[in-house]
């Protein structure tokens, strides 16, 4: 949909000493008026732009190009309305002898009457061709008593016709917590163009619930009175809580605008049991999940070796509106903590949380020393990211230096050798050869995405999608390859990490100083559907996680040292930074300075928040079972750890970050991952592959690392229940036997 802004109009008044109605001007002025009265002549500057984007020279937004009509009107004389009320001037754009077109703009010079010596309102109202309303506004109150009366300006208001709320539905999880479930609400006037700034609505757009007897759900605010960002084609955030504690069956979220409204339904997805526990060796455990009045598709994700997920029926769809679907969840080949995730098409989540035990159970138990073995790649390759396929059995890695994918199909039978090891090029059709091969992951669809950085003249970097059924990997499309690296998102240059995220998503940083999503669903014939936005220059956003509640993606900076977060659901994009200074252990406090946005919002209306900075650079990032967040200092030799419920301390004007330092040996940890153990293990650049653990955090963290020799770069959790490693300086691989 077009949009066009709404709209801007300069109003100068000089003093003419003229009779009633003279002047040149045509009058507007209350009939009855005595024939000796004295008048002002009101001119009015309107410029409209030939386009829907309201492009002009002039400065900030101009009334809407559909515009076919102006009438100005008397709305008060001296705080009163008066009676009879007078006619308004109608201008009529196309013929009017006060309107001329040139530079590709229209603009129109139009005086009006007004009585001197009195306080006067006007009002002036849009109209397209069909004599709809568009927009309307006030200007004044204008004090004809001055000798020179200062230029005004007025920002008309858009006129809602039709109301939008977005997404289409809204839903959370009965897990028993509060979510907040954040909405866009926008406008389109009677020409179907969307209302943005400036100026408000002439009147609020009023939010209600119906169908919530037990308050489960609550609104930010029941009123919105002016439209979003222009820049995020004028949609207002709302935010609805939902107390999953208290029971609704189905809700519905009303917008209302005089007659028209629109309203989205909350339905919650209920999931019984709300939790699953698994033995090792012991039985699968059912869960049955549903949306009251919802037909399409579940997306289950959180197959891993702590637990394997299959869906009844196997496309994951209930037989009926609002039917019930069954997700089994099977213990996997590790103890551990993760959470199962569904998601609906409309965005909306529900987290499980699983636990796998070993007999006996209780507690993270950790021995070593471990046996460590080292495996050769293809000839000469520098090895990067590392991560376990969809089928939850291969184990994927990158190999920067040949622009190769690597794979290892039986992990579990690798020991002093390993014969499943192989590489292949699904990358020949692209020009130039992707030259930053970085990070990998595998997403629900199936499919594994690949975040090339970029490092040679005329790859800039790209996110690409590849399939690999059977095992033979090519690009996924289903059209024809052309000249330049396809499927790419069109996004800044340098992607460093990607992650498929519980909300059914894929979520990446870029070097560029960037964020971007892409959706999974819908994939791929011909690119991504994607958003992305800008931060700040002086960030450069890094590594990704998701928390353990699935519910915030928390990312690092390698240029700054700064740690930041945003919500699942993402539905606004806000980008706000934190001082540069930072000790630990809640160390000496920095003043607060205030949050600022940093980047317009985009359609999809993501937030983010940044937070504190660190010593050094931050490279990984993890979420642990114990519920705390630990970072790798690439700059330094320390892990840190961090609570995210209670990582900042406020009073006042003054915050302190609440941070918990680990040295290790080595001086360049990089990546972390949550191991089948429970425990955090890392990989250090100068040599060695560490552990945290877990166990012993309550009287300070122990780690140890282990001297595997050259570069260890990526980092993943095997499905044989061992960790695996990557070697970015050799042609190596390599794994960490737990068992």
């Amino acid at each position: 949909m077009k949009r066009a802004p709404l709209f801007f109009v300069l109003v100068g008044i000089a003093i003419l000493a003229s009779a009633c109605g003279g002047g040149g001007g045509s009058s507007v002025v209350p009939h009855g008026g005595s024939a000796a009265q004295q008048h002002a002549g009101a001119v009015i500057h309107v410029t409209i732009p030939n386009n829907a984007t309201g492009t002009s020279t002039r400065k900030p937004a101009f009334i809407s190009s559909n515009t076919a009509t102006l009438t100005i009107g008397v709305y008060t004389v001296n705080g009163a309305t008066p009676s009879p009320l007078p006619t308004p001037l109608s201008i009529a754009i196309a013929t009017s002898p006060d309107c001329s077109t040139a530079s590709g703009a229209t603009s129109c010079t139009i005086t009006v009457t007004v009585p001197v010596a009195t306080s006067v309102v006007l009002q002036i109202s849009s109209y397209d061709a069909s004599g709809n309303l568009l927009g309307q506004g006030l200007v004044g109150p204008i004090d004809t008593t001055l000798a020179t009366i200062p230029t005004q300006s007025v920002s008309i208001g858009g006129v809602p016709a039709k109301l939008i709320l977005s997404p289409a539905g809204l839903a959370a999880g009965d897990d028993g917590l509060t979510h907040p479930i954040v909405f866009g609400v926008s406008a389109q006037d009677a020409s179907g163009n969307t209302i943005i700034p400036p100026g408000n609505y002439p009147n609020p757009i009023a939010l209600s619930i119906s169908g919530d007897p037990n308050g489960a759900l609550s609104l930010s605010t029941t009123s919105v009175t002016s439209p979003g960002a222009v820049t995020d084609d004028g949609m207002t955030p709302v935010t609805l809580n939902y107390n999953s504690a208290k029971t609704v069956t189905q809700a519905t979220i009303t917008a209302t605008y005089g007659s028209v409204t629109a309203s989205i339904p909350f339905v919650p997805i209920v999931f019984t049991p709300t939790s699953a526990a698994l033995l090792l060796g012991g039985s699968m455990q059912p869960v049955t999940v549903s949306e009251a009045g919802y037909s399409g598709a579940f997306t289950v994700t959180g197959t891993s070796s702590v637990a394997t997920v299959t869906c009844v029926p196997a496309n994951c769809t209930p037989s009926t509106a609002g039917g019930t679907v069954t997700i089994d969840i099977a213990p996997g080949t590790a103890a551990g903590s993760e959470s199962v995730s569904v998601s609906d098409i409309n965005g909306g989540f529900a987290n499980i949380p699983v636990t796998n035990t070993a007999s006996g159970g209780g507690g993270v138990l950790v021995g070593g020393p471990y046996k460590t073995y080292e495996y050769s790649t293809q000839g000469g390759g520098t090895n990067y990211g590392i991560t376990v396929g969809s089928d939850g059995q291969t184990l994927w890695f990158l190999d920067r230096a040949n622009a190769a994918l690597g794979s290892v199909t039986n992990p579990g039978s690798c020991n002093t050798s390993c014969t499943g090891i192989s590489e292949q090029n699904p990358f020949s059709q692209f020009s130039p050869p992707p030259a930053g091969l970085q990070a990998i992951t595998a997403a629900s669809d199936g499919n594994l995405y690949i975040a090339d950085v970029g490092a040679v003249s005329g790859d800039s970097g790209q996110l690409i999608q590849i399939s690999c059924p059977g095992g033979l990997c090519a690009p996924a499309l289903s059209a024809s390859v052309p000249s330049l690296p396809t499927p790419t998102v069109s996004i800044p240059p340098g992607p460093a990490d990607v992650i498929a995220a519980p909300d059914g998503n894929l979520y990446a940083t870029s070097a560029s100083g960037s964020f971007f999503e892409a959706q999974i669903v819908g994939c791929c014939a011909n690119g991504f559907s994607s958003q992305y936005f800008p931060v700040s220059s002086s960030l450069q956003p890094n590594v990704l996680t998701a928390d353990q509640s699935g519910q915030t993606i928390w990312f690092t900076d390698t240029a700054t040292g700064q740690v930041g977060f945003f919500p699942l659901p993402c539905m606004y994009c806000l980008v706000t930074e934190q001082p540069s200074t930072f000790q630990y252990g809640g160390g000496a406090a920095h003043p607060r300075v205030p949050r600022l946005p940093m980047a317009k919002p985009v359609p999809r209306h993501r937030h983010l928040c940044c937070g504190s900075a660190f010593a050094t650079p931050l490279g990984g990032i993890v979420a642990a079972p114990d519920g705390n967040l630990y970072m790798a200092e690439t700059g330094g030799n320390e892990i840190d750890q961090l609570n995210p419920s209670t990582w900042e301390t406020c009073s006042g004007a003054t915050c302190t970050y609440n941070a918990i330092a680990l040295p290790v040996s080595g001086a360049q940890p990089i990546n972390l991952v949550v191991g089948p153990d429970g425990n955090v293990w890392f990989t250090d650049a100068t040599g060695y592959v560490g552990v945290i653990r877990l166990n012993t955090c309550a009287t300070g963290c122990q780690a140890s690392e282990y001297n595997v020799g050259g570069s260890p770069w990526g980092i993943t959790a095997g499905p044989d229940g061992d960790i695996w490693f990557t070697d970015s300086s050799t042609n190596k691989i390599g794994k960490v036997v737990l068992q």
